[in-house]
């Protein structure tokens, strides 16, 4: 597959920062050509729709190249295929569609695994467990939710955020639209601490000085690899992949690279949750519950 986006970064496997394994050639399988996989091997390149600025996630060096976990699991699953990969950088809203309508073959949206999303898009198993923390001014006596009682919170709603005032019923949630507003409140004082997944409060530290994650993981979330809608096979090779890259200690170089700056004690374990045991972290019946409360 080819894209005419503006911007797009391809990378030859071999210059990646993926060490191929050994007998590479041996371990890369020919797929059908009128199968999804089998035409990205015939095409000898693989397209994945990454979020423009989302570090750590994926984000642009100076220079303009593509860099980020994603990055990293992106490349991985072209080296099984045999292929390069590119990667077509977009607004967070577009990822996922762009593998519908074909501009690409996968996507890493910044959004986790849910029973709804599930139902609706074809994900690999997760390649990265979240979690919902805390973002402190660094140098801030909280350093976890009990820390918080009487203090305002800054929080973006959120179908799978757990309500700080559920926990400690003195909490005063103070709404804000984006992490990064959350941030400048935290910045400015005005509240004592924000609250998201830890994926999106990476990228607001990454970008915002005198900031911290910390505080004790409040829920779990799995982000997976968006593949064609129905393409299970192609799901199902890429689950090899991410199994042999736990099992090779790919992910101890791929979290202490892109986790490590932001959340360093202790690193996340590689996951283990099938892209199912993720969605059920979040039902629909709750989703649906917790959306009926906001209406």
């Amino acid at each position: 597959m080819r894209t005419t986006a503006a911007w797009v970064a391809t990378v030859a496997l071999l210059g990646g920062c993926v060490a191929a394994p050994e007998a590479a050639e041996e371990r890369v399988p020919s797929f059908s050509a009128d199968s999804l996989l089998g035409a990205i091997q015939e095409e000898g390149e693989l397209v994945a729709a990454i979020p423009a600025s989302a570090p750590p996630l994926s984000f642009a060096s100076r220079d303009g190249a593509p860099r980020g976990l994603a990055v990293e699991v992106g490349r991985w699953i072209a080296e099984g295929l045999g292929v390069e990969a590119s990667f077509v950088m977009a607004p967070e809203d577009d990822v996922v569609g762009m593998v519908a309508d074909g501009r690409a073959d996968i996507a890493f949206p910044s959004a986790p695994i849910t029973s709804a999303v599930l139902r609706e898009i074809t994900f690999s198993n997760p390649y990265y467990l979240g979690h919902q923390r805390l973002l402190v001014a660094q140098g801030s006596p909280v350093r976890d939710v009990y820390d918080l009682a009487g203090e305002k919170v800054c929080s973006v709603p959120a179908p799978t955020e757990v309500p700080l005032d559920s926990i400690v019923p003195t909490v005063e949630v103070v709404e804000a639209v984006t992490a990064g507003d959350c941030a400048r409140s935290v910045k400015r004082g005005e509240v004592a601490a924000g609250t998201a997944s830890d994926l999106a409060l990476m990228g607001v530290v990454s970008k915002t000085e005198g900031l911290e994650i910390t505080g004790d993981q409040l829920n779990t979330q799995g982000y997976g690899v968006v593949l064609a809608s129905g393409a299970s096979s192609a799901a199902d090779f890429v689950d090899r992949l991410l199994a042999q890259a736990r099992a090779e200690d790919l992910y101890l170089d791929w979290y202490a690279r892109w986790v490590g700056p932001y959340i360093a004690d202790p690193l996340p374990d590689a996951p283990k949750l099938s892209a199912e045991e993720a969605a059920t972290l979040f039902p629909e019946e709750t989703i649906e519950e917790e959306e009926t409360i906001e209406e």
